[in-house]
């Protein structure tokens, strides 16, 4: 008998995968549980659903964000909507909820106020009736008080609903949603209390208007603590002082102020200060006229236009002149109505040098303004506007093209160009560069279709020959 062995090699061990690095920010991830003690990230929906549901039940995760898809987004909320759920968006969804519940009860004060005349009709009936028998009108006084009557019930049944539908009305709690700034991302936070809601949304909302100031981190946190204070100050927080007129921005040419007053004046209403979040914007040429009657008269139409909202007076130095210059009735026209009325709110905006001077004027002077500084913008920071600009007109870059890339452009063009222009050397840097792509696109033997995605791609070609054009030209202009 013959045995015959066979030994076979084991298989080669793999090498075990490397470990991977926990993320430091989540990013192009798809499902996430984030809390106090950190990120959890999901590789299948299911796990994700399985955690989800287990918080959702044991109704524990007000201190949890849930994050994932947009496409999911109606099939979370069928799991963690239940009754005395009220799911708000952002931005906007203050004003939608404070509306409807001024608006309903208006509308109930006004109902109230008719039907009670009309329950009442006939009593005054009765009363013409009884005057008309001794050959008399129905008195003055009684019609008055039965309208007295009316307008006191309507406004009595609007103040009460006005300060008792939300209480009788109000969730037990709240689902905050929103998509994650600079993502692609949805965020479901749950909130217990209406107020919370509301301080919650305006932080979220601020921050989503504050992510258009590219290169201003200074700037972002005075608004975010300017926003913060005025809230509490407005909800009567002991230690908060509510502000008044003016502010003013100080910075050079360039560094974004009409951006600023823009969205200070959305941050303004979301805080209370302002009705409106309109912002009119006007100059020296809009306010002064040929002489003191016309400035006069132009002053007040743009003071009555901006009621409710912002007043933007750029390069406000232009005001400025002899004290009895015609130029200053417009100053004091303006500061009149900033100290009586504090309606429009009045944003001053200049250089540095010139804002000094107009805060020395004796119409100013007495006022204690909310200033804020706007820093010239140093190259990485005119690439993150470029590139914002690029997003903002509907157009892409190719894929080599990095703000990296753009900021080292930046860097080898005319320092003294660059900081005489600032935020506008962006602008002019996307123009030059939609002008080369044109040229380029034109010198093709085939046409390119209007629409396609070659018309909206920037090359890198594109921008480094339209920084060469802005040379050629700043150099003749010398």
């Amino acid at each position: 008998m013959i045995l015959c062995l066979h030994f076979q090699e084991p298989p080669p061990q793999q090498p075990p995968p490397p470990l991977q690095d926990p993320p430091l920010a989540l990013h192009g991830e798809l499902f996430a549980i984030s809390g106090p003690d950190g990120d959890t990230i999901f590789p299948t929906r299911a796990a994700f659903e399985g955690q989800m549901r287990l918080h959702v039940e044991m109704g524990g995760w007000d201190q949890l964000k849930f994050i994932f898809p947009p496409e999911f987004e109606d099939y979370v909320l069928r799991i963690i909507q239940r009754p005395n759920v009220e799911v708000l968006r952002t931005p906007g969804a203050i004003e939608l909820r404070k509306c409807w519940h001024e608006q309903a009860a208006c509308v109930g004060g006004g109902a109230a106020g008719f039907g009670w005349l009309w329950w009442r009709k006939e009593a005054l009936a009765a009363a013409g009736r009884a005057a008309g028998n001794h050959g008399a009108r129905v008195p003055f006084l009684l019609q008055a008080q039965f309208l007295a009557e009316g307008v006191a019930v309507g406004m009595g049944t609007t103040l009460a609903w006005r300060y008792t539908l939300p209480r009788l009305l109000m969730q037990t709690y709240t689902i905050i949603m929103s998509k994650s700034p600079g993502t692609d991302r949805v965020e479901v936070i749950r909130v217990t209390d209406g107020e919370a809601a509301r301080g919650l949304l305006l932080g979220r909302e601020v921050e989503e208007l504050l992510e258009e100031l590219v290169g201003q981190e200074e700037l972002r946190e005075e608004i975010r603590s300017f926003a913060r204070l005025q809230y509490a100050a407005r909800k009567g927080a002991p230690g908060a002082v509510c502000w008044h007129n003016p502010v003013v921005l100080r910075g050079g040419r360039g560094t974004g102020k009409t951006t600023v007053a823009r969205i200070l004046g959305k941050v303004l209403q979301r805080v209370g200060i302002a009705k409106s979040e309109v912002v009119l914007e006007v100059q020296r040429a809009d306010l002064v006229g040929e002489d003191a009657v016309l400035t006069a008269l132009k002053t007040r139409a743009r003071i009555r236009e901006a009621r409710g909202g912002v007043l933007f007076v750029d390069e406000a130095h232009g005001l400025l002149g002899f004290a009895l210059d015609f130029r200053r009735v417009a100053l004091r026209l303006i500061v009149q109505s900033m100290k009586e009325r504090g309606d429009p709110v009045v944003v001053f905006a200049g250089r540095p040098t010139d804002m000094d001077a107009l805060l020395r004027v004796d119409e100013l002077r007495s006022t204690v303004p909310r200033t804020f500084e706007l820093q010239n913008y140093g190259p990485a920071a005119l690439a993150g506007i470029f590139l914002l600009k690029v997003r903002g007109a509907g157009l892409q870059l190719e894929g080599n093209v990095t703000g990296e890339r753009v900021a080292g452009l930046l860097w080898g063009m005319d320092p003294g160009w660059l900081l005489r222009h600032n935020g506008h050397a962006a602008v002019r840097l996307l123009a030059t560069s939609q002008d080369e792509q044109g040229r380029r696109l034109s010198a093709q033997e085939q046409q390119v279709p209007e629409g396609s995605a070659a018309r909206r791609t920037l090359v890198w070609g594109d921008l480094e020959r339209g920084a060469e054009a802005i040379l050629r030209t700043a150099a003749e202009a010398v």
